[in-house]
């Protein structure tokens, strides 16, 4: 259930699609606006605003999450108002005492089957405004009706609006790429642009300073005009897209979101998909994970411990250490060590910088770093020719307050060149299942877990 939290929290709902793509209301929904805003009386004691509050600023759009009683035998949560349009089709509904009567009959086949009110028993929002608690008129309720299907959403109107530029249709779609640029300066989106030029598959972001910003970071960013321009000439056509606000950015020229651009990163022959792909990037070895263990009794009693040893494993997924006195010598430039949850949970991630100070040679050939303070994140870290091993000290910081943690990886980075495992959880007892070794509190991955196909990205 934790799990599906974490996942639920992060869905946004959709733009509502009643609402002018300008943002602006109708007559009769600015009409039902004003009533809901500003008629104190209308259950007899507040404003609807007053239990079903819209303040998309502080993330309310129909409720602050509190409950309300309806002389019912429970108390129920206020609901928000953002998918009312969505439970459209249920339509006629039995007189009921309370509401006005009209269309009690059976009017046949029907759309859906769940209207509104807790238990989706009222057939249309028309009605339910007509409910005896409320002080409105069919006026009154027909303008309220209209304003919550056309309700505020968490993204504007335009997020997701999609439109193409072609050497011929100028006329008809240049005023719907100015409203998205328009609607952008208002903050309710940004624009991304995509298209070909010169035979390359190009992207721009409109910036905040109105030009647009090429993959090529180099590149002089372009005005409106001369990107439109540029469309002129067949075959260079030019979509332009609303994309929610922060992601301009990722999704026009930079889509895994790794800081370099697209097409600089296809210039230096590294990989626009891959977040670990990028100009000066470590090189990575995949390595087996062949323990790997963390324990969180408490904030003072976390334990970690990680060993790879690839003596017996392919010529590509061996550990070697990098020469002593070269340019990845962490006894000169010390290194970087990653634990993180590979399975999706996105607030499991611990990084951990280590200093070349505390790095010393072992033998001819490894390392070794040692931390003793008591309040080291990592206690210490063994390198050497097909072995790491690595202890979490005293003030290791990963917890593990989730139902399972499914997969963790961990990275050890020591100049350019760097090391990759990712360990699944073990599995244990019949029929087989990792709930002994994947649990609130305890880790444990299987023994002797391949390397990876590729190195996970961080959360």
């Amino acid at each position: 259930m934790q799990a599906f939290t974490d996942f639920i929290l992060q869905v946004t709902l959709p733009p509502n699609p009643i609402r002018s793509l300008d943002d602006t209301l109708t007559t009769a929904e600015q009409a039902g606006h004003d009533f809901y805003f500003n008629v104190a009386n209308s259950d007899g004691v507040r404003t609807c605003n007053g239990c079903h509050t819209l303040d998309p600023p502080s993330g309310f759009f129909g409720t602050q999450g509190r409950s309300s009683f309806e002389a019912e035998t429970q108390l129920f949560k206020i609901p928000h108002l953002r998918n009312a349009y969505q439970k459209v089709g249920m339509f006629g509904m039995p007189a009921v005492a309370g509401f006005r009567s009209g269309n009690n009959g059976n009017l046949g086949p029907q759309v859906r089957g769940f209207g509104f009110l807790h238990d989706g028993s009222v057939d249309t929002v028309f009605r339910f405004h007509g409910a005896n608690v409320f002080s409105t008129t069919p006026t009154d309720q027909a303008n309220l009706e209209q304003f919550v299907l056309a309700f505020d959403s968490t993204l504007a109107p335009l997020v997701g609006q999609q439109i193409t530029l072609t050497s011929t249709n100028g006329g008809t779609v240049g005023p719907r790429i100015s409203l998205l640029i328009a609607r952008a300066a208002a903050g309710e989106c940004e624009v991304t642009v995509k298209g070909t030029l010169a035979g390359e598959q190009r992207g721009w972001f409109r910036t905040a300073a109105g030009t647009f910003q090429s993959d090529r970071v180099s590149e002089t960013p372009l005005t409106d005009a001369a990107l439109r321009a540029q469309a002129a000439t067949a075959g260079q056509e030019r979509t332009y897209t609303c994309v929610p606000p922060g992601s301009g950015q990722r999704i026009g020229v930079d889509r895994d979101d790794d800081g370099f651009f697209d097409r600089d990163e296809l210039d230096a022959g590294t990989d626009p998909e891959n977040a670990l792909s990028f100009p000066g990037a470590p090189t990575l070895v995949l390595v087996q994970t062949t323990s790997l263990s963390l324990k969180d009794a408490s904030p003072t009693s976390r334990h970690f411990s990680f060993k790879s040893a690839t003596t017996d494993d392919p010529s590509p997924n061996r550990i070697v250490p990098p020469s002593q006195g070269g340019a990845n010598d962490p006894t000169s430039g010390g290194g970087m060590l990653v634990v993180y949850n590979s399975a999706g949970l996105s607030n499991d991630e611990v990084t951990v910088n280590l200093p070349a100070v505390n790095w010393t040679l072992l033998g001819s050939t490894g390392y070794q770093y040692k931390d003793p303070s008591p309040s080291s994140v990592i206690s210490k870290v063994s390198l050497k020719t097909d072995r790491i091993t690595v202890k979490g000290g005293k003030g290791w910081t990963y917890t593990l307050d989730e139902a399972g943690q499914g997969r963790v990886a961990v990275r050890l980075l020591l100049g350019s060149q760097g090391w990759c495992a990712d360990g699944p959880a073990k599995m244990s007892g019949s029929p087989p299942s990792s709930a002994r070794n994947d649990t609130v509190g305890r880790f444990k991955a299987a023994s002797h877990a391949a390397a990876p196909g590729a190195c996970p990205l961080t959360p």
